[in-house]
């Protein structure tokens, strides 16, 4: 199914009514609430930080390193993939080659 495009006319008004509106949302919404309620959101959110922290992306980058030595790495680079795509190609053909096998069907011989 293909996506339809938003006319820009409603996207300028949406955007200038966020800007307007936007920065107070969360301020309209706590004078909204009763300290109990501010309360126990605010206990969801630690508890949130805690469960799923933010890991600086030096961390991320040595875990995805040590997978790597590990070859155990799910989401590799496209140029890694190609890699790897090409050598096992190339292991294909010497496999083939060193049993004297061609690619393809083999052809049909008049009986």
């Amino acid at each position: 199914m293909a996506k339809r495009r938003v006319p820009p006319e409603v996207t300028e008004f949406f955007r200038k009514i966020g800007k307007k509106h936007g920065a107070s949302g969360g301020h309209a919404a706590a004078a909204n609430m009763t300290a109990e309620q501010r309360s126990e959101k605010a206990r969801r959110m630690v508890r949130a930080r805690k469960t799923n922290p933010v890991r600086p992306d030096a961390v991320i980058e040595a875990e995805r390193e040590a997978k790597k030595i590990d070859g155990r790495l799910s989401k590799l680079t496209p140029k890694e993939r190609e890699q790897r795509y090409q050598a096992r190609l190339e292991k294909r053909r010497e496999d083939r080659k060193a049993l004297g096998k061609k690619r393809g069907r083999p052809k049909k011989t008049a009986a």
